[in-house]
């Protein structure tokens, strides 16, 4: 394993290009358990971080990788190197959001992402890409966002909530 020095970015208060925002305030860190990675959120092909020395910055949270240099031995180099610069937060499970036009920020189009923790944050060269961030889930593991093909959204998902309550917070029904 090797720890490389340079700090992440993993998440922060601003809209992403999908259109919605996950607020850092909303973060339940301890959830992010094993804070692990992957690389350009490919988990068929291993574990390729680990994440530690976590630090919040306003509404900045910031970590280190160690990376897996077994099974990805050039990806520290190649991180040192600048190839790899960024990480994007994956496999998000949304515990609470809101549609409310009093929580968007300009450019904001979709919802604001109010309690949420990400199963994976991966070491990416552009963060937000359409092959960065996959989908947003419920504690269940279902599907509530698939932002694959980025024609979704949370609202269309309203109808199903009525299906599905249970794996939706109360205030939404």
């Amino acid at each position: 394993m090797k720890k490389v020095e340079k700090e992440f970015c993993l998440t922060d208060n601003s809209v992403n290009v999908y259109g919605y925002r996950l607020l850092t305030e909303g973060l339940e860190l301890e959830r992010f358990n094993p804070p692990i990675g992957y690389l350009m959120h490919e988990r068929d092909k291993g574990v390729a971080v680990r994440w530690e020395d976590f630090r919040l910055d306003g509404d900045k949270l910031y970590a280190k990788p160690v990376i897996n240099d077994r099974d990805f031995p050039q990806l520290a180099q190649l991180i040192e190197d600048g190839f790899y610069n960024a990480a994007s937060v994956g496999h998000i499970v949304v515990l609470e959001w809101s549609d409310d036009e009093k929580m968007k920020i300009v450019g904001q189009s979709d919802v604001t992402v109010t309690k949420w923790f990400p199963r994976e944050c991966s070491i990416v060269d552009i963060p937000g890409n359409y092959n960065a961030i996959a989908q947003l889930y419920d504690e269940n593991d279902n599907v509530l966002h698939d932002l694959s093909d980025n024609l979704s959204s949370i609202n269309n998902h309203k109808n199903e909530r009525n299906k599905q309550s249970s794996f939706y917070p109360p205030q939404f029904n």
